[in-house]
């Protein structure tokens, strides 16, 4: 572009030059006692370079009187573009883990933009990540003192009191960041992380509700949260022989999350304790259907009122698994129901399936071994059989998804590492062991 501009002024004036030069003719002027005679395109020539020592002159000026600001700026701007450099290297460092070098571009991001909310947030996580909780500490509570970077200074103070496992100070610096009227919606979380570990269903309740209504997490896991929260409550209830206000709060939480197997059990035990036999017979069949699960036998046995009727405990076991008769659950529980009912081939045939499927476990040895006591009186091939469950894969159960720890049944609480709502059931022993899935808020606020 520069060049095709070149070409058409190049041109122009040639176009001009040639113009004058067939065109001549003369220019006087007269001033005073002065006579001044020449061609017209001298006079033209003359013009134009007395035009370009004038704007040579004034371009002089300018630069002496604006050179020294010029050069300020245009060494600021320089500055501030080192200086995000630096901030872009300190959080790529920062992203991959090099705690020395995070720090090293952070002190630099500092020196060349002075001391700006990013960058002492910046030097505050580079000593976090090296390990310097003292010196973050001193960092975030530093950034307290300024209204600018006092929330950045909290959230700070808070996720490491969480990450430390410390809630009392967690629930220290939240209350101060409240004091500030600052509208942060991830305090409310801080807030339900705290209430749930002390079991305070009613307050954790209202802060989920506040973080809700100020979007703080998604509608799907709020949902979730809340209808842990009300079988907690409904497991209390259960607890201190109050069922129907334990049904009522079943009833919520399955309108919340129907399909979660939480629900059902705990809804399934409300009706069977306020005397709903057969919606309690529905609810377990449905959740069947989804979720094959041994403890729901137990339930519709009890709500069948089969349980010392062996022979009507394996018809109810056979309609129940009608529908799933190839799952691991289904052939237990049936190998289960037709041991008890003495019905010894039916025991044999279920349990030993699983064996040649691979599919076997802990209590499928354990139940081949009390099925040679109690058939055959076999004390030797009872013991083959607990053999062979000692190196046999483990049986599922409620287990942490954050500490890995087991429970015998579900419940809110982990009362192992004090997590909420992260019961799940699968393989013992095998539970996620990840730090940051201790606690919901620092999910969200990371």
């Amino acid at each position: 572009m520069k060049i095709i501009g070149f070409l058409i002024r190049l041109f122009l004036v040639v176009g001009l030059v040639v113009w004058l030069a067939d065109r001549p003719g003369t220019a006087q002027i007269v001033w005073r006692d002065f006579i001044i005679e020449t061609s017209a395109a001298v006079l033209v020539v003359i013009v134009a370079a007395i035009a370009y020592a004038l704007l040579l002159l004034h371009r002089l000026w300018r630069y002496v009187v604006d050179g020294p600001r010029v050069w300020r700026l245009n060494r600021k701007i320089g500055k501030m573009e080192d200086g995000q450099t630096a901030l872009s290297r300190s959080m790529a460092a920062l992203a991959s883990g090099h705690a020395s070098e995070a720090g090293r571009e952070a002190v630099r991001a500092r020196k060349l933009l002075g001391e700006t909310p990013v960058t002492q947030l910046l030097l505050a996580q580079s000593a976090q990540l090296a390990g310097d909780g003292k010196t973050a500490h001193s960092l975030f509570q530093a950034m307290t003192l300024n209204p600018d970077t006092a929330i950045l200074g909290y959230r700070g103070l808070i996720m490491a009191a969480m990450r430390a496992g410390d809630f009392d100070e967690a629930s220290r610096q939240a209350q101060l960041l409240e004091n500030t009227k600052a509208d942060v919606p991830w305090l409310h979380l801080v807030r339900f992380e705290s209430a749930a570990r002390l079991e305070n269903w009613s307050a954790a309740s209202a802060a989920l509700a506040k973080a809700r209504k100020g979007k703080a997490l998604p509608s799907k896991i709020a949902d979730s949260q809340d209808a842990a929260l009300l079988l907690a409550d409904a497991k209390n209830a259960l607890r201190e022989s109050d069922p129907h206000k334990a049904l009522a709060f079943a009833e919520r939480a399955g309108r919340l999350v129907p399909d979660w197997l939480p629900v059902a059990l705990v809804l399934a035990e409300a009706q069977i304790v306020t005397g709903h036999e057969r919606a309690a017979l529905r609810t377990i069949e449905r959740a069947w259907q989804r979720h094959p699960h041994l403890p729901l036998v137990q339930l519709a046995l009890w709500a069948s009122g089969a349980q010392q009727k062996p022979l009507d405990s394996m018809k109810l076991v056979e309609r129940l698994t009608k529908s799933t008769r190839d799952s691991y659950e289904s052939h237990m529980a049936l190998a289960e129901a037709a041991l008890k009912a003495d019905l010894w081939g039916e025991a044999r045939r279920y349990s030993m399936a699983l064996v040649h499927q691979g599919r076997a476990t802990v209590s499928t040895y354990q139940m081949l071994a009390r099925l040679e006591q109690k058939e055959r009186h076999d004390d030797k091939a009872s013991g083959l059989w607990l053999s062979k469950a000692v190196s046999a894969p483990p049986d599922a159960a409620w287990q942490c998804a954050a500490c890995g720890a087991s429970h015998e049944s579900w419940d809110g609480l982990c009362h192992h590492c004090g997590v909420f709502n992260r019961l799940e059931w699968g393989v013992a022993g095998q539970g996620r062991k990840n730090g940051s899935s201790r606690v919901m808020a620092l999910e969200f606020m990371e």
